[in-house]
């Protein structure tokens, strides 16, 4: 072959590269609610697409966990579970989240070159073995911050530039998308409000919602050059506000605190009984509510727990008052009793002062339903206990 035919060759190659490299493109990929649990708050990846490095376009995925990975339920319970980051075909990715009738949308970023090598390189040192694994945080290090933190670091602070200290438009908490993405399955929305504590009532701006999926991939828009559905889905869209229970559990509270009144006051034999059992059955509730926030607290990793000012009124104290009461009524009165007193007198003043902190402002955890509920069932089982050991008349 000719030198002149070489040349030519050779920039045809060169083109082709340019031309290749020039089509390279990185896109948020953010897929909507499923039906399990982890999977209520959606998911994202980072889609590096027309690079010919890979040979087809691949997904880097920071939100994959292994049941069967060493000591799983420990890990859970402690807070200290992994995830793990990999790279993935991205066609049968998509098609599995397809499968389960989850959205799909598609945001193409508007990086430069330079930008993009920078994230594939932070990625592929990111799925090294070594370093592919990390400490799962609801809320703070999970799959959508580590897709958002990855895009900020890649582009030297651009998302962080853009979305910190930036109001969200509805002002709200951890807390509160905690309870709205949740709020169709009623228990598992109790159970998260009641364990979260007063670190997640703080209102959060655009950097820190970014842990939602669906909310990093509005507040990017800015940075999207163009944007389509890879999927659509059957499923009705989510709530956007957060249901108030204050008037259910006040509800709950009163019906039961003046249902184990009734009884006590105008049942016979029998009835009385069934108040004794409702009332065994709030200090029952009080003591595995109280016993589970302390054990949060001071033996785990879930910082989203911590400090959690619902333990003022679902006392550990209560486990004390059940077992004293249970000796007093079997006849070891005595000393006994004059603690069993103080007890109830601790555990009544202590959810008195919860609430008297809570109106005046001192206390900001977003907990007043659940006062509304204890407070009453408090007092009104305090009594009883009282009453039935012959401490205080009917």
């Amino acid at each position: 072959m000719r030198l002149s035919s070489l040349i030519f060759v050779g920039m045809i190659l060169l083109l082709g590269s340019n031309f290749a490299l020039a089509n390279r493109s990185v896109r948020l990929i953010t897929v909507g609610p499923g039906d399990a649990v982890w999977e209520k708050f959606g998911h994202n990846m980072i889609e590096i697409a027309s690079d010919p490095a890979y040979g087809e376009d691949v997904v880097f995925n920071w939100g994959l966990f292994d049941f069967n990975q060493p000591h799983f339920i420990g890990r859970f319970i402690q807070g200290k579970m992994l995830y793990t980051m990999a790279a993935l075909r991205s066609e049968p990715t998509l098609e599995e989240y397809r499968a389960q009738n989850r959205s799909i949308l598609v945001q193409e970023l508007d990086l430069t070159d330079q930008e993009i090598d920078r994230l594939i390189a932070l990625c592929e040192w990111n799925r090294l073995p070594e370093n592919r694994d990390y400490r799962y945080d609801y809320f703070r290090d999970n799959c959508s911050t580590r897709v958002r933190d990855a895009l900020d670091r890649a582009t030297q602070g651009r998302v962080h530039q853009l979305l910190a200290g930036q109001p969200t438009p509805r002002s709200m908490t951890y807390r509160d998308h905690s309870i709205r993405l949740t709020q169709e399955s009623f228990w598992l929305s109790i159970g998260i409000d009641f364990a979260l504590g007063p670190s997640c009532d703080r209102v959060l701006d655009q950097w820190d919602e970014a842990f939602l999926p669906e909310r990093l991939a509005d507040f990017v828009k800015p940075m999207v050059r163009t944007s389509w559905s890879a999927s659509d889905s059957t499923r009705p869209p989510g709530s956007v506000s957060v249901p108030d229970r204050s008037w259910l559990m006040l509800l709950i509270g009163v019906i039961w605190a003046g249902g184990i009144l009734g009884l006590e006051r105008w049942g016979n034999k029998v009835l009385r009984r069934v108040g004794i059992g409702l009332t065994v059955a709030w200090w029952v509730l009080a003591t595995i509510g109280g016993i589970f926030m302390l054990y949060v607290w001071v033996l785990t990793d879930h910082t989203a727990g911590y400090a959690n000012q619902n333990l003022l009124h679902f006392s550990p104290l209560s486990l004390v008052i059940l077992l004293s009461w249970g000796m007093s009524r079997f006849g070891w009165s005595g000393r006994t009793s004059s603690f069993l007193v103080g007890m109830v007198g601790v555990t009544v003043f202590l959810s008195v002062l919860g609430l008297g902190l809570k109106v005046g402002g001192i206390l900001s955890q977003a907990n007043l339903h659940f006062i509304l509920l204890a407070l009453p069932m408090n007092g009104v089982s305090g009594l009883t206990v009282l009453r039935s050991i012959g401490l205080l008349k009917a």
